[in-house]
């Protein structure tokens, strides 16, 4: 087993796909990388909000008073009243129906993706979509079909190919990359 590990250790070097941890040193929206100083736009803190003194009181303050965690998922061990209060607020500043918070938006693609689509309907995905999208559409057991990265021929030859809806009347559905953004509807 250690010799095969080496030997893919070894090609993956060789190919230059071999990763390593390198250091990085990130203070607010910008990180040193190997010495040099960067715009970190691969993190969550690409506003650099993780760093700002209020909100670091804010949530000592809210971890002095509720605790560190909520140590189970709200279904089961209930909604707690700042979700709500939280989910309100984001819902009157949007002018929206409804809001719901997710913890990541890892979980809020699957979320939304799995209660949007379901079993009987298409997908037509990018083939360089998100994890998150990827696996939303796995686990709705929508039929997917995948198309090269921004190849607008081949999705078009695959739209042309699929029926016009599925047996129980829905329409295919597009995911690409920019989905997971979730940009607010123009009014």
């Amino acid at each position: 087993m250690k010799t095969e590990l080496t030997a893919q250790l070894l090609e993956w070097e060789q190919k230059a796909q071999k990763r390593q941890l390198r250091r990085a040193e990130a203070s607010g929206a910008s990180v040193m990388l190997d010495g040099k100083p960067m715009l970190n736009l691969a993190s969550n803190n690409y506003l650099g909000l993780a760093d700002d003194r209020r909100l670091i009181e804010a949530g000592c303050e809210a971890m002095r008073t509720y605790g560190a965690g909520a140590g189970a998922s709200r279904l089961i061990v209930g909604n707690h009243p700042l979700y709500e209060r939280a989910e309100a607020a984001l819902k009157q500043w949007k002018k929206a129906e409804a809001a719901l918070i997710f913890n990541s938006g890892y979980t809020a693609n699957i979320g939304v993706l799995t209660a949007l689509i379901g079993r009987d309907d298409l997908v037509f995905s990018d083939k360089l979509n998100h994890a998150s999208l990827i696996d939303g559409i796995r686990l709705s057991k929508a039929a997917c079909f995948r198309y090269r990265h921004n190849d607008m021929n081949q999705l078009e030859s695959l739209l042309k190919q699929s029926p016009p809806a599925t047996p129980s009347g829905r329409r295919p559905s597009l995911r690409e990359r920019r989905a997971f953004a979730f940009p607010s509807p123009r009014r």
